[in-house]
């Protein structure tokens, strides 16, 4: 999935996946809160091994995912691409600026666990 960015030299888009977007890990996981269902079993599975921008990069590629099938992998993208919208990524940065305002739990290990706040990547 690709969101609209400015405008090139020639009047056309500049096209930037989320994940080119997004600044770093926390803003990642900010934006799979807000597209994936809590404790989801694949996005907890996929971001325990690759991170939160390696995840969104998963989402919006057509790459394989170690460990999941072919099939999964894109019932996976189309329930999670299901959720961009055009203000998606400004609906993240306001997120990180007001985490209260997210509504639901995001924790950030590298930054979160200084907090003492517990963390669940959503994989039992």
């Amino acid at each position: 999935m690709y969101l609209v960015g400015d405008l090139g030299a020639e009047g056309t888009p500049i096209m930037a996946t989320l994940a080119e977007q997004v600044q770093g890990e926390r803003m990642a996981r900010i934006a799979l809160s807000m597209i994936a269902e809590p404790n989801d079993p694949t996005t907890g599975y996929v971001l325990t091994r690759h991170g939160g921008v390696e995840t969104l990069r998963l989402i919006e590629s057509d790459d394989e995912v170690p460990g999941l099938a072919r099939a999964d992998t894109l019932m996976w993208r189309q329930r999670l691409t299901a959720h961009f919208t055009s203000g998606l990524l400004d609906q993240v940065a306001q997120a990180e600026r007001r985490p209260e305002r997210l509504g639901r739990p995001c924790a950030v290990p590298a930054v979160d666990a200084r907090r003492g706040l517990v963390l669940d990547d959503g994989v039992e």
